[in-house]
Formats: structure tokens, C-alpha cells, sequence
């Protein structure tokens, strides 16, 4: 799998965002109104670009919150169902190429107690949230936001390493903990909480320090998802109510900087959600929540100096947030209507859409192949039957369709919610959707002959010209010849751009590329520009009547695209795949050292007369440039790309295999030996035989 992106250059991890087998995939095109608002400006030096989108899906975990990739392609995904006490939860390991689960964790379990006297009810999962992974260490980051932990997994078999977790709530080290991003380059992990960073080593996981943000507002501060940029050592933190972007240095590990927020909307909150830093346009991106249907969008910032570039508004309450670094592309989650938006970083426009359902679209993950990794909170799928739901009178696991949230509730059914993974691909501009409601501009002759066109032409898109009334006295359809601006167009050097003939009944269209020097023509109109139209009959024909009508254009904005949300095609369902005791999980087989072959003290058998037979060595066969097959796909409307060597839903063999096979190599090395001593002893004794005879 490529793992050539390296972590400074994308961002390692996201958020805790709202609490509350290859296929073919479906291709959405690129066809009528912009999205954004009038704040989103188009930067005035880079080129449209177009994508297709094309998505597939399938059924997830309950609960779902966050997903991250690790370096061996492996996707993390943590589950908590419903509001505490948490009954149904786990974290999951995905295969990237398949999306099948391969491994689900029966996790660590604490007391259920009342919340006013602390009496214990009963049993309750810890609830993971948060994720992240340290591919140094091979371990995986969760945040327990409801029960005020981290836990630190192994990545090789899920085994519990490490839990904050305390049982007196007085001694808790965090409070309500979000999201948690590993910096590998630092060897930190930061976890959010609600008014502080704490900051824990990777190795001994102990706390290093708490980074306090000093504010008017600290009773009501929520740090929300992290973005790093490992090369300039800086950490930034968006707060959800204090409408800043706070910037850590990760080497003093202070707060040295905060660039405030731009509210688009002053009358409505903005509740900034997420960040994503792209170091090649050095800008940053700030998704906001909103309320009251304004201000749900993502802001973009300069990334050194914060000053504030622009809005783009999307959907009603955007939340989650990842940047495409290689391709300059951000990708945006809708938890209102589950939609997700394709950002180009380059024009800050949105240039794709893909549904992931209803509603719920949470967290975002671009992977290592360059798709995108979303879960959702709508329901995708009820009454699942899972291997990780607790009995909550007794604290032990079962596999059950229902759940029991709390000591005298009635059983509920488990849903679950989807995984999507969804594909932008790079395409040529589609052509333009004429719009019936253009306003027109019209001329008539005097025998009632006439021409008209859309009176705003829009940059870049065709002229749409119609006739009618162009009658020959005695022929037929007249002969019509275009002119623009008087003669001083031409199209490939010559002043008449277009003859059209009109049918019996006079009637004719006429569709002309716009004018450019790209289409031929010897200037290009800018937008902004006016110009004529002239068309002209009588010559072309003899006796035809003479007419010579004018129409008045101008040149107006580009007409977008209009943008349809790619529908996913549905895969399906392989199960919760191995269910792990994470306190008790499976071996992980040591490496087997390589046997070394002991000296023999046998002495080296005398030569003998005999002819020694020399061994045919058979011609090696010269190497072949066999090209690596690669998965079959069903067809589909755009080349989809798979993820290069993505693991399967078997683990790849482990180091331990490898050893194996080194130490059947010796054994076979060692026999091989065995057999030519005891050839050659065999001549020997057969010489002596001979001599003795």
C-alpha cells in the first residue's frame, strides 16, 4: 500500500463530531445552479477544474464517530450507540479495498452509576469517540469521551495497553475528551478536551503537560478537531463557542497565536467544528455547524497569518473536515442532510456532492489511494445483531439484536449506520444546460423575419441562436450569413462565422462555439464585453429579400455546473469479522530466530579415485516483465482506481511466517549436507572394500 504521503503533509486525524470485494460504483456527472454563496469567490488565478463522483456503500457500526487510517492501510472505526449508559459499542478494523470489517473488540467496561447519588446501577462500556493512530508504535489512540478517558490499543491484536480510566471522578486526568491526534515527529498524543489540550507521551503514555487557553469565555470552551502541520511545529484547535482558531507551538507547547473567526451571518452562532490545513496553498479550512439555516459552511483562512479568504456555504450543519493534499481537494460532511461536498482548494468552489443518507454524515477520512472514508449516524440498517452489546445487569458480552439502556429499561432494538467511500475523479468540462429562462433578446425585419439569442452570454458557453419568418419569395428557406461586430470577428479568417439555411417554413437554430482563439476565432470575448450580431440574407440566394436585424449582447459570469450527488452503490454486508476480547486477545506469533547449523566434528572424507559425476545444473530461465494482474472491476461509466497492494480481509503474514520459512530452508540446507556426507562415506568404504579384495 502506498504510504508515500507522509503525515506532515495531510492531517493525521479529525474528530469527535456530532454527539447525539470490489465493485462497480455509481457515477454522478457534473451537469445546473452553483452552490456557495456570494462570498465564495473564485481565485482569479487558477482554472476550473471538473470532477465525476462515484460512491459505494455499505452497512457499518451503531454509533458510529470517527474513522483514521493507519500506515498499513487498515481503517479504525469507533461505535458508540446512543446516549449513556453505553450498552453497544466497540471499535472496528476495515479493510480499505473491500470495506469489510475484519476485526470488531469487545472493549473495557466500567460501573453504570446514578448520576446524583453515584450509586452503581449496573455495567457500562467505556465508549470510544475519538481516533487515531501511532504507526510508530503500532498502537491506536481512543478517546472514552463519556466516561473521561483514553484507551491505547495495539494495532496488531487489539490488546488493551493502556486506560486512563479512574473510577473517582475527582482524580480523572481529563474532562469529556474529544478528539485525539497523534504527532509522530513530537512523539505526543493531544487529546481535547473541554478547556485544555492534554498532551501524552506515545511510549509511557503519562501525561507531559495540559496547554490551558487563556479567555473571557473559559466556562464554556470546547475544543473541537485538530489539524497539524508537522513542519512548522504548529497545533490548530478550533473552539466551539469562543468563535477562535486557536495555534499551539508543539515544541514549547504553548498557545502562541489565535486568529479569530469571521461570522458570515453576525445574527446567527457559528460553532466552528473542524480544521484542515493544505500546506501546498497554505490555507486553512474551518467547517462551522451554524444555526438558524445560516453560517453552515466552511470558512478559509491563510495559513500563516489567519486572515480570512473567504465562505463557502454548504449544507445546514457542516462538520466534519479532511483535505486531499496531493490534489489540493477538501472534503466536507453535512450531518443535516448527509451530504458530502468536494472542495477544490484551488478555486475554494464546490465541485462535487455524494450522498451517504438521510441525514448524520459525521466524519471524513481521505485515504491513502486518494478516496474519501465517511461515517454517518443515520440508520442504516435495524435490528443488527452484534457481538459487542452488554447485558447490563451483569457486565458480561453477548451477541444480541437489542440493548438494555439502563437498570429498569425495556430491551431496544440495535441499529446500525453505513460505511461510504467515495471517489473524485478529474474530468473535462461538461457541455452547458441551455436555461429556458435566460432572458431573450429579440430583432424583426419588416416582413416580419426573426432573430433571437440569450441578451447575457455566459463566459465560455455556446451561442444559442433561433429564427424564424426567413422565407424565400419563390425557394424555399432563405440563406442567412452571420457577422459579429461589424465584420471584425472572424472565424479561421474569414468575416462570415456562420451560413445557416432556413427550412421551407423559414424556421432555423444556429448553435456557435463561444468566441476565443481556442475555438478558432482571431480574439477571445471577456466577460464584461458587448458586442453585435448582424445576420444577413438577399445574397446568398437569388432573389431572396434583403434583411440585416442586429442583436446587442453582452458577456456574463460562467454558467457553472450544475452539480448532482452521486447516489452510492450498495455492497454487501460481511459481518463484524473477528470479535476480540481486547483484555484478553489473540497471540501475536514472536519471531522465530533463524537456526544457525553447528560445526560437525566428523572428519573430511579423503578423495578417492573415482571420478567425481559433476551435477547438471539446468538453464536458469530468463525474467519476465510480467505485469501484476490487477482486481477485477465491474465496469462502470469512469475508471475507478483501487488502492494499491490494499490488505484483504486476511491479515497479510506476519514476520513469524517469514522465519518459518528461513528456518525450513535450513533444515532442508542441513539435510541436503547430511545426504552428500553420506554419499561420500559410502566411496569411501566401497574403496577400501576394493583395496582389500
Amino acid at each position: 500500500m502506498d504510504t508515500s504521503k507522509t503525515r506532515a503533509n495531510r492531517r493525521p486525524r479529525k474528530r469527535f463530531l456530532l454527539a447525539g470485494g470490489t465493485s462497480a460504483l455509481a457515477i454522478a456527472a457534473l451537469v445546473a445552479p452553483a452552490i456557495g454563496s456570494a462570498t465564495q469567490a473564485q481565485a482569479a488565478d487558477a482554472a476550473p477544474r471538473y470532477f465525476s463522483v462515484a460512491a459505494e456503500q455499505t452497512q457499518g457500526l451503531p454509533g458510529q464517530y470517527q474513522v483514521a487510517q493507519a500506515a498499513d492501510g487498515y481503517i479504525w472505526v469507533t461505535g458508540s450507540s446512543g446516549r449513556p449508559p453505553i450498552e453497544t459499542a466497540t471499535i472496528a478494523k476495515v479493510d480499505p479495498a473491500t470495506m469489510k470489517i475484519v476485526a470488531s473488540a469487545q472493549l473495557q467496561t466500567t460501573a453504570a452509576k446514578d448520576r446524583k447519588t453515584g450509586e452503581q446501577l449496573g455495567f457500562q462500556i467505556v465508549g470510544p469517540y475519538g481516533i487515531d493512530t501511532d504507526d510508530v508504535n503500532g498502537t491506536v489512540w481512543v478517546t472514552n469521551t463519556r466516561t473521561n478517558s483514553v484507551s491505547v490499543y495495539s494495532q496488531a491484536n487489539m490488546e488493551l495497553l493502556y486506560t486512563s480510566l479512574d473510577e473517582n471522578a475527582d482524580t480523572q486526568v481529563l474532562s469529556h475528551p474529544r478528539e485525539v491526534l497523534v504527532d509522530p515527529s513530537k512523539g505526543y498524543a493531544y487529546v481535547g478536551s473541554n478547556a485544555y489540550i492534554t498532551v501524552f507521551d506515545l511510549k509511557t503514555y503519562q501525561v507531559v503537560k495540559k496547554i490551558e487557553s487563556p479567555t473571557d469565555n473559559a466556562g464554556r470552551q470546547s475544543k473541537m478537531n485538530m489539524a497539524l502541520d508537522e513542519s512548522s511545529g504548529r497545533l490548530f484547535v478550533p473552539d466551539l463557542a469562543g468563535n477562535v482558531l486557536e495555534v499551539i507551538n508543539t515544541n514549547s507547547l504553548e498557545v502562541v497565536d489565535k486568529f479569530p473567526l469571521t461570522i458570515p451571518v453576525a445574527t446567527a452562532s457559528l460553532s466552528a467544528s473542524d480544521v484542515a490545513y493544505d500546506a501546498s496553498l497554505n490555507e486553512l479550512y474551518v467547517s462551522s455547524q451554524g444555526s438558524d439555516g445560516s453560517n453552515s459552511g466552511v470558512g478559509v483562512y491563510d495559513g500563516t497569518t489567519g486572515a480570512f479568504k473567504t465562505f463557502i456555504d454548504f449544507g445546514s450543519r457542516a462538520v466534519g473536515l479532511d483535505n486531499d493534499e496531493a490534489r489540493d481537494l477538501v472534503y466536507v460532511t453535512d450531518f443535516g442532510t448527509g451530504q458530502v461536498g468536494i472542495i477544490d482548494g484551488a478555486t475554494d468552489t464546490i465541485v462535487g456532492l455524494a450522498n451517504t443518507g438521510e441525514r448524520g454524515a459525521n466524519d471524513v477520512e481521505v485515504l491513502q489511494d486518494g478516496s474519501a472514508f465517511v461515517v454517518n449516524k443515520a440508520t442504516y440498517a435495524e435490528n443488527v445483531e452484534v457481538p459487542f452489546t452488554l447485558d447490563f445487569n451483569t457486565g458480561e458480552y453477548r451477541t444480541a439484536s437489542t440493548e438494555q439502556k439502563g437498570k429498569d429499561a425495556e430491551l431496544t432494538p440495535i441499529s446500525a449506520n453505513a460505511f461510504t467511500k467515495i471517489r473524485a475523479t478529474e474530468t473535462t468540462a461538461p457541455a452547458p444546460v441551455p436555461n429556458p429562462d435566460v432572458e431573450q433578446v429579440k430583432a424583426e425585419t419588416a416582413d416580419g423575419a426573426t432573430v433571437s439569442t440569450a441578451k447575457v452570454l455566459a463566459d465560455g458557453s455556446t451561442l444559442e441562436i433561433t429564427g424564424t419568418g426567413w422565407k424565400h419569395p419563390s425557394q424555399g428557406g432563405s440563406i442567412i450569413s452571420v457577422k459579429a461586430d461589424r465584420g471584425s470577428l472572424s472565424y479561421q479568417n474569414e468575416s462570415v462565422i456562420a451560413s445557416v439555411d432556413a427550412d421551407a417554413d423559414g424556421n432555423w437554430t444556429l448553435t456557435l462555439p463561444f468566441p476565443s482563439e481556442a475555438n478558432g476565432y482571431n480574439t477571445t470575448w471577456a466577460e464584461g464585453s458587448s458586442h453585435t450580431l448582424h445576420f444577413l440574407s438577399g445574397s446568398a440566394k437569388e432573389g431572396d429579400v434583403v434583411r440585416s436585424p442586429v442583436l446587442n449582447i453582452t458577456v456574463g459570469p460562467a454558467q457553472a455546473p450544475v452539480i448532482t450527488a452521486a447516489d452510492p452503490v450498495q455492497l454487501p454486508f460481511a459481518g463484524y469479522g473477528e470479535v476480540i476480547d481486547v483484555k484478553n486477545p489473540p497471540v501475536v506469533p514472536e519471531p522465530t530466530p533463524e537456526p544457525t547449523v553447528a560445526p560437525t566434528s566428523e572428519p573430511t572424507a579423503k578423495p578417492t579415485a573415482e571420478p567425481t559425476v559433476e551435477p547438471t545444473v539446468a538453464p536458469t530461465a530468463e525474467p519476465t516483465a510480467e505485469s501484476t494482474v490487477a482486481p477485477t472491476v465491474e465496469p462502470t461509466a469512469e475508471p475507478t482506481v483501487e488502492p494499491t497492494v490494499a490488505p484483504s480481509a486476511e491479515p497479510s503474514p506476519s514476520a513469524s511466517s517469514g522465519k518459518k520459512l528461513a528456518y525450513t530452508g535450513a533444515s532442508v540446507a542441513l539435510v541436503a549436507g547430511a545426504g552428500a556426507l553420506a554419499v561420500l562415506g559410502g566411496l569411501v568404504i566401497l574403496a577400501r572394500r576394493r583395496k582389500q579384495a
